[in-house]
């Protein structure tokens, strides 16, 4: 007999939210809105989202398609990026942006809010890895605020720059490295607290798309084009593995919260789950037909994935099954974060949607088949300018 799937995640009554700085004439009501998924009878559930549309800069015609995504510590900020050279701090709470940094020269790829603080990092196509410091937590008086700040409420500074287009950037937990890597066969570790480059790592591809440290900061994993990935030892730079797992270029990776395995992306639609220490694929599943862009694990078995055909989908890897796909963008989904109780999803349809997830009962899923059919958009989603 069909079982169903029991989903609520919703974003209660409606929200007054004010347009970007620099192109609000006056706060906006948005009305909630609703999604439709389905299972595999057909039966119908009712999944909201929150779409926030980014308004061009005054100096362009058009929206940015949205690259980058990272949230600060606990949830409260999310900072987005993509092909129009600027960053946007979004407060989540009510979807207003409340910055926009201006700095980078070319198209934005990566950004990294610190783990512990409000330090935010970006970098991209211009080989350029800015550090971006929120006066009002940085010490400085108004004065020095004042002179220093090039985007408002922020001031940043160059740490370095390399010659070539960097397209992922990661922090180790500590907050004493920072790792970039890119279209080069060199990965870039520098030392936050004496300002240095710590560690020169090299691999055989020179197209690489994700760079991330464990949990525990002792080991960093590289991955792109060739479909391999590289796991080395922070402290000594020393290669622990090399595994070609992919047949087409690795867009996402990340290692377990105890560092002993890797669960990565890639554009051969595969998700594929490698245990370090069996030195072996633990574990191996197509995602339906599109390219995979971008990968968030949500906890030890939940783990959002989304790519090409322009949907997230939430799957469950302690029992191989689908449990969900999201749908509402137009466009490919290039950027997940996890942001408070939220999924944030970013699009080349210039718009980000907030999921909350927090609603979601875990007792109440059950899904019979590995996938679900289709989702009906409505019109009603609450879009935010």
């Amino acid at each position: 007999m069909n079982r169903k799937l029991k989903m609520t995640l919703a974003l209660c009554g409606c929200v007054f939210v004010p347009l970007p700085l620099g192109f609000a004439d006056s706060p906006k009501k948005t009305p909630s809105g609703a999604h439709f998924t389905t299972d595999h009878s057909g039966n119908f559930f009712h999944i909201d989202s929150t779409e926030i549309f980014l308004e061009p800069l005054p100096t362009q015609k058009r929206s940015p398609v949205v690259t980058a995504l990272s949230a600060s510590q606990h949830g409260e900020y999310l900072a987005a990026a993509g092909d129009d050279h600027s960053i946007r701090v979004i407060k989540v709470a009510t979807g207003r942006v409340v910055s926009t940094l201006l700095g980078h020269r070319d198209w934005i790829q990566t950004l990294c809010f610190a783990p512990n603080s409000h330090k935010l990092y970006s970098a991209g196509d211009d080989g350029r890895v800015l550090k971006w410091s929120h006066l009002n937590r940085a010490g400085l008086a108004p004065d020095q605020a004042a002179t220093q700040a090039s985007s408002k409420g922020y001031a940043h500074e160059e740490l370095f720059h390399v010659p070539f287009a960097i397209r992922s950037l990661a922090i180790s937990s500590d907050e004493k490295l920072l790792a970039v890597a890119g279209f080069s066969q060199e990965i870039i570790v520098w030392d936050l607290l004496e300002n240095r480059i710590a560690r020169r790592l090299t691999c055989k591809s020179g197209d690489l798309r994700v760079i991330r440290f464990s949990a525990q900061s002792n080991k960093v994993l590289a991955g792109g084009r060739a479909g391999d990935l590289y796991v080395w030892q922070t402290q000594t730079g020393k290669e622990l593995a090399h595994f070609h797992v992919h047949s087409d270029r690795i867009h996402t990776a990340e290692f377990d919260p105890l560092g002993e395995s890797v669960t990565s992306a890639a554009n051969d639609r595969q998700l594929i789950h490698y245990s370090l220490k069996d030195a072996q694929v633990a574990k191996q599943t197509e995602l339906g037909p599109a390219k995979l862009r971008s990968m968030c694990l949500m906890d030890s078995d939940w783990i959002a994935v989304s790519g090409a055909d322009n949907s997230v989908h939430l799957y469950d890897q302690s029992e191989n099954r689908v449990l969900a796909h999201l749908k509402g963008h137009t466009g490919t989904v290039a950027a997940m974060t996890k942001c408070g109780r939220f999924l944030a999803s970013g699009s080349f349809d210039t718009t980000i949607r907030l999921w909350d997830l927090q609603s979601i009962d875990l007792q109440a899923i059950e899904v019979e088949e590995p996938n679900l059919r289709k989702v009906n958009r409505t019109e009603s989603t609450p879009r935010i300018r």
